[in-house]
């Protein structure tokens, strides 16, 4: 889904029904939507055109593999890397990713090489995609798999074999979003696609009947990592001993911006969410990353706190690195935040580049739904459609009651609804208690653990 022409034309139309029928007039567009996008040949003919042409490449030495431009984007398609290791063992892949997202990876660690020149402007810049044609022509790819739509044909023109894969991955969404499948999540289902589309090409048979002794090679989907240096987590340090922070318990972080206004958490409820939080001991200190986009929006929602409950918040700065910053999220029992790229940092698990340093990895991480559909991005142990967190914590979702959510709700950057009902009915109240309930939980096993020790 694209935000220009004929599709801007049709997502422009439906807001504007969404305005005046919010309840009734989404829901029919979207089963008139899905009714034929969503049958399985649909998906099915595609990949079988798309098998075809990795048939024609014979031999593949050599391919480059084109994710989307944003941050979260550059973690989500994990498991479809995976998947193409596993049926290409010998293959040089070359990753082209976000470029803050590409700082997340060490080439050793994913097995890819990482070309991270994507800026996080939302759409490519000229730049970025000369960049791209210029790789494009010099490696001379046996294949090209790109799963961005904002990518410009003319800028992929000279990839000999060009798959633009993300038509087929949107109607196998669609397939499964109509018959509410279970694994909707968006790093699920691209693993599952790629397995699906290239289990004819399996170097072992895997798969096969006659081949049982090589299932266990099949690729499995284990949740998403990213890898940090030692230096990030000292930096991250750093920034916790500089606001008298020294025994790292007791932290909560809350990221207070996303991309759109249809998934960013509303002022009042995070107001409302910090101002009941920050009255609990067994929180000792509440981290604020500050809005780039939006200065000052961690004052706006603090503004009405006392200056012993101000004493508990620190600001974090937006310039620090995504490494560091993940490092932080890492320090933090808690993390919450709208649907935007630090949910799936802070759900990844995070691993060492060397010996000598560990992380957590026990994060709880919860996210608060407007939009966007939580079973597609968000992180649940409990709830169903969900898959948890790749962190030894729960994980958690808030969904507002927005009656007029439906699939093209997905593509947030082209939505134009002039009212955002988007966190109806969702009470602040009800996830502070959670999270202070959190708070105590891991408070109270503290003291029983000590007990224990001492008996």
């Amino acid at each position: 889904m694209t935000n220009q022409g004929i599709s801007k034309k049709l997502f422009n139309l439906l807001d504007r029904v969404t305005d005046i029928i919010p309840e009734f007039g989404p829901k029919i567009f979207e089963k008139i939507f899905l009714f034929l996008p969503g049958m399985a040949f649909i998906y099915k003919s595609q990949i079988k055109n798309a098998q075809k042409k990795i048939r024609s490449a014979g031999e593949i030495k050599k391919m480059l593999f084109i994710a989307d431009i944003n941050i979260g984007d550059s973690i989500l398609v994990q498991g479809a890397l995976n998947v193409i290791k596993s049926y290409y063992p010998d293959t040089r892949i070359d990753f082209f990713c976000n470029k803050k997202g590409g700082e997340l990876f060490s080439e050793d660690a994913i097995g890819v090489r990482i070309i991270n020149e994507f800026g996080n402007s939302g759409i490519p810049n000229e730049k970025d995609s000369s960049k791209l044609s210029e790789i494009i022509e010099k490696e001379n790819y046996s294949i090209v798999f790109n799963v961005s739509p904002f990518v410009e044909k003319k800028y992929l023109k000279k990839a000999g074999i060009l798959l633009n894969l993300y038509v087929p991955i949107a109607y196998y969404l669609m397939h499964k979003w109509k018959n509410n499948s279970n694994d909707l999540n968006i790093s699920l289902l691209t693993h599952n696609f790629f397995n699906e589309l290239l289990q004819p090409f399996s170097p072992y048979g895997i798969l096969k009947p006659e081949r049982k002794e090589y299932f266990h090679l099949s690729p499995v989907f284990k949740g998403n990592n990213i890898q940090i240096s030692k230096q990030a987590q000292d930096k991250a340090k750093e920034i916790l001993y500089s606001n008298n922070i020294t025994d790292f318990e007791g932290l909560f972080m809350l990221n207070p911006v996303a991309s759109s206004e249809f998934t960013t958490i509303p002022d009042f409820m995070q107001a409302g969410i910090i101002e009941k939080c920050v009255k609990s001991d067994d929180i000792k200190y509440i981290l604020i990353c500050e809005g780039k986009n939006t200065p000052g929006i961690e004052k706006e929602i603090t503004k009405d706190l006392t200056a012993d409950e101000l004493s508990k918040i620190v600001y974090i700065p937006f310039k620090i690195s995504l490494s560091v910053y993940a490092a932080l999220i890492d320090f933090c029992d808690v993390f919450i935040s709208g649907d935007t790229g630090p949910v799936h940092i802070a759900a990844a698990k995070k691993e060492p580049l060397s010996e000598g340093y560990y992380f957590r990895n026990s994060t709880s991480v919860i996210t608060v739904f407007g939009g966007t559909d939580s079973r597609i991005y968000g992180y649940d142990t409990d709830r169903y459609g969900h898959i948890p967190a790749n962190q030894s914590a729960p994980s958690k979702v808030f969904v507002g009651d927005a009656k007029c959510r439906n699939i093209t709700c997905l593509n947030k950057l082209g939505k134009s609804c002039r009212n955002v009902r988007c966190f109806d009915s969702l009470n602040p109240d009800v996830i502070a208690d959670y999270i202070t309930s959190y708070f105590r939980h891991l408070n109270n096993l503290k003291k029983l653990n000590q007990i224990v020790k001492i008996r």
